[in-house]
């Protein structure tokens, strides 16, 4: 896993209320909470031996803020991570469905769906990956079409 330096990368959640980040450093975390104005300490790990966990909180704005905390994961495998963050963003989706669903579904595919891009989005942040969403859809060549 590629650490990208001390900071805290936010994903583009599009028509999702709230705010979700990733973040590889502790440091960047811990600065993160101050600038939040969250007064008490957090630790950035819930345990010794955890690798990840995601911290919920409330901005002094009144927004929902998700920040996945990914540790040192020195010799594990791109699909651990992979499978790191999908359990964080299980997380994630369960404080969605207590705050905008009161404790209900999202709904079976939204619920999909909002996997799928949280997934997404870390691996893009955390791997540096150089991809970038289309703007716009792409054109189809059907059969006849001239070049």
């Amino acid at each position: 896993m590629k650490n990208k330096g001390p900071h805290i990368e936010y994903l583009n959640l599009g028509p999702w209320p709230g705010f979700v980040g990733v973040t590889t450093d502790p440091k960047a975390f811990a600065r993160e909470m101050r600038r939040m104005g969250i007064d008490q300490e957090v630790a950035f790990m819930g345990h010794e031996r955890a690798h990840a966990t995601v911290h919920s909180f409330i901005s002094p704005r009144g927004e929902q803020c998700y920040i996945i905390a990914l540790g040192d994961f020195k010799g594990g495998t791109k699909e651990q991570v992979a499978g790191l963050i999908a359990h964080e963003a299980m997380h994630i989706i369960q404080y969605m469905q207590d705050e905008l669903a009161r404790g209900g579904r999202l709904g079976v595919e939204a619920e999909a769906y909002l996997m799928q891009m949280l997934v997404q989005e870390c691996l893009q942040r955390i791997w540096d990956s150089r991809f970038v969403r289309s703007r716009e859809p792409s054109s189809a060549k059907r059969k006849g079409d001239k070049k």
